[in-house]
């Protein structure tokens, strides 16, 4: 397989770029000894979301080619444009016109996809990406951040038997089920499915911009799921002793704060509750009572508890969960 400069050998890790205009995409490619399918994992589409980018690392530093089946393709940053301009590094400087900048700056990658030949910057390293990549390979994984209250989650496009598949076994305790128009348009995991009848699916994980080392190990261990899933690995998976499936397009109910002071959160993202269980309460900074208590309405899961801020301090009207019921 070759992507860009980068042309797979059996029982190595190679590495090279895909050139767009004056942009270089990194791309390592791990090729087993023995054939087998091909799965993509792309991280850093957004220049805060960086945790994708240290588990494709580790996992490319540590995978030994010789225990692989087929081919683990990796891009750990599908934007370094956005890399280097949100973070004010200059790698780019001369490179892009005042006007090509302007143009991408505009442009969310995770909008666009396929991408176009012909469209700015941007559009072009998704069109690059997907002919290049996306075609070649029979899975698509691609790392995203989530707020700090959503803890971590797979997405995967509701109807696809072989994506939802693929985003169970990853392992995550929530699994999202998205489409266009419950969510956006134009999203990686969203238009493989639909334009090339591939299982994809997309990683959500907290925080976005730094790494902590316990959601990093989930990671690491979901890409293994997802390679003992294909066949391309051996062993078992190690699945979560719970996982709730929920709807996108279902109703959810939103819980605010009424009262404002320290939230204490009794439940986890993705925990699968009773009807009258108890979620989370507020209590006031000066005596700690409780000045609001929140409980689940119905029997369902949290897809997030606490509050976006990322602070346990709450305002009144700030969100500090939501409730939904569970699919499965």
């Amino acid at each position: 397989m070759r992507i860009g400069n980068a042309a797979s050998k059996p029982g190595k890790l190679v590495t090279g770029s895909l050139a767009v205009g004056p942009i270089h995409i990194p791309v390592m490619i791990t090729q087993g000894v023995k054939p087998g399918p091909a799965l993509y994992l792309q991280g850093l589409q957004h220049p805060t979301e960086v945790m994708g980018v240290e588990v494709i690392r580790t996992v490319a530093s540590e995978l030994d080619p010789r225990k692989l089946r087929g081919t683990l393709v990796m891009v750990p940053i599908a934007n370094p444009l956005a890399a280097a301009w949100r973070n004010g590094l200059g790698v780019f400087d001369g490179l892009v016109s005042p006007h090509q900048r302007k143009q991408c700056e505009k442009t969310n990658m995770n909008r666009v996809w396929p991408g176009k030949r012909s469209g700015n910057l941007i559009e072009q390293m998704a069109h690059a990406i997907w002919e290049s990549a996306c075609r070649q390979v029979d899975a698509v994984v691609d790392f995203h951040c989530c707020r700090i209250c959503d803890h971590y989650f797979a997405a995967a496009l509701d109807g696809h038997a072989k994506s939802i598949a693929l985003a169970k076994a990853f392992g995550a305790p929530l699994v999202d089920l998205q489409t266009e128009r419950s969510y956006a348009e134009g999203l990686l995991f969203l238009r493989a499915p639909v334009l090339l009848d591939k299982p994809s699916i997309l990683i959500e994980m907290s925080p976005g911009r730094d790494i902590t080392y316990d959601m990093l190990a989930n990671g690491v261990r979901g890409v293994y799921n997802m390679l003992k899933h294909l066949g391309m690995m051996p062993g078992q998976m190690m699945r979560p002793e719970k996982q709730a499936i929920v709807r996108r397009s279902d109703p959810v109910r939103i819980f605010r704060a009424k009262k404002e002071g320290y939230l204490t959160t009794y439940r986890q993202v993705g925990d699968v509750v009773a009807k009258g269980d108890l979620l989370c309460e507020i209590r006031s900074l000066d005596r700690f009572r409780v000045l609001q208590t929140i409980r689940a309405p119905f029997a369902g899961t949290c897809p997030s508890i606490g509050p976006g801020s990322e602070l346990r301090m709450v305002k009144v009207g700030e969100e500090v969960c939501t409730f939904k019921r569970v699919v499965a």
